[in-house]
């Protein structure tokens, strides 16, 4: 929701006040329609969604995700602004403007992830990164 939201309004302003505002004007009114809509009992239509299509969703979102996470992941330099998947490419086809050192810091978070979970299901790994 936060990836949404911050890919809906960046194009909007470029002061970090002003996307802030819209954020939590954005939050009230979808908090209004939700209740809106709660009290008109539109919650039964959601039982009408086939799976395939919340796995479908469900699966772009994470691809969405991951995207967003390369340049970071890369140490590249993010420009506000630029879609999402153009800024997973330029850090791919980039590797100079990478940071070495954000690299061994992501490759170092995998392990930790991973690692604690092949030790022991009650280290977890995600925290523990």
């Amino acid at each position: 929701t936060a990836l949404l939201t911050a890919g809906a309004l960046a194009p909007l302003s470029s002061s970090v006040e002003a996307q802030v505002a819209l954020a939590a004007l954005l939050a009230l009114c979808v908090g209004i329609v939700r209740i809106l809509l709660g009290i008109a009992g539109a919650g039964a239509l959601a039982g009408r969604i086939p799976v395939s299509v919340l796995q479908g969703f469900s699966f772009a979102a994470s691809i969405l995700i991951f995207t967003s996470q390369v340049p970071a992941f890369l140490g590249y330099p993010m420009v506000p602004g630029t879609p999402v998947f153009t800024a997973a490419f330029d850090a791919i086809t980039c590797p100079n403007q990478c940071s070495l050192g954000a690299v061994i810091v992501s490759f170092i978070t995998v392990l930790c992830i991973f690692g604690f979970k092949r030790i022991s299901k009650a280290f977890p790994g995600v925290l523990v990164a």
